[in-house]
C-alpha cells in the first residue's frame, strides 16, 4: 500500500507554491534543523512529481512535523525547551490556510491524490492572480502579503499567462 503523505493547511502553501508559483521545493520555507529540511523537501518533490501520490489534509501532527525537533511525538524530538504543542488547541493560522486554499472540504476526510490537491487549490491560485493590491494605506493587506508570496513573481506569471507549472 502507497505511502499517505499528511499534510497541514499552513503546510500546504509549500505545496503551493511549487505547484503554481515556479519554487523550487524548500524555497523560502522554515525548518528548524537539516533532517526536518531534508524531510520537508523530500516530502514536497514526491506530492508535487507523482500526481497519483496519497495525501490527507490533517489537522493535527502531518508529515513535516514528524521530523520537527519541537515535536515531542515525532522521530526527532531534541528540542525541549520550545516543545511545540500548537495541535493540541485549535490553530487559527490553519484556519486561514484551509479557507484561502480551498481545503475545507477534505479537511480530515479520506486520502485524496496529489493530482487532485493541486486542482483544488486552483482556485486560490486564480484568487492570487486577479488580486487588486491595496493601496498602501490601506489596513488591508492583499493575498500576496498575507500568505508572503512575492508580487513579482504573480506579475510575471499574469503577463506570460504561465499560472500553473506543471
Amino acid at each position: 500500500m502507497e505511502n499517505i503523505i499528511k499534510i497541514l493547511p499552513h503546510h500546504a502553501i509549500s505545496y503551493f507554491k511549487v505547484f503554481y508559483l515556479g519554487y523550487e521545493p524548500g524555497e523560502e520555507d522554515h525548518s528548524y534543523d537539516e533532517i526536518m529540511t531534508n524531510n520537508d523537501v523530500s516530502l514536497i518533490r514526491t506530492v508535487t512529481s507523482n500526481p497519483n501520490q496519497l495525501i490527507q489534509i490533517v489537522s493535527n501532527y502531518d508529515s513535516f512535523c514528524e521530523m520537527c525537533p519541537r515535536n515531542k511525538n515525532g522521530k526527532n524530538y531534541y528540542d525541549i525547551e520550545f516543545t511545540c504543542d500548537n495541535y493540541d488547541l485549535p490553530n487559527n493560522l490553519d484556519d486561514e490556510f484551509t479557507k484561502f486554499l480551498g481545503l475545507e472540504n477534505v479537511l480530515n476526510g479520506k486520502p485524496i491524490t496529489a493530482r487532485e490537491f493541486k486542482e483544488i487549490m486552483k482556485t486560490a491560485n486564480e484568487k492570487l492572480l486577479n488580486e487588486i493590491s491595496p493601496s498602501q494605506h490601506s489596513q488591508k493587506k492583499s493575498l500576496s502579503q498575507q500568505f508572503k508570496v512575492k508580487r513579482k513573481i504573480l506579475l510575471t506569471q499574469s503577463i506570460s499567462g504561465t499560472s500553473d507549472k506543471k
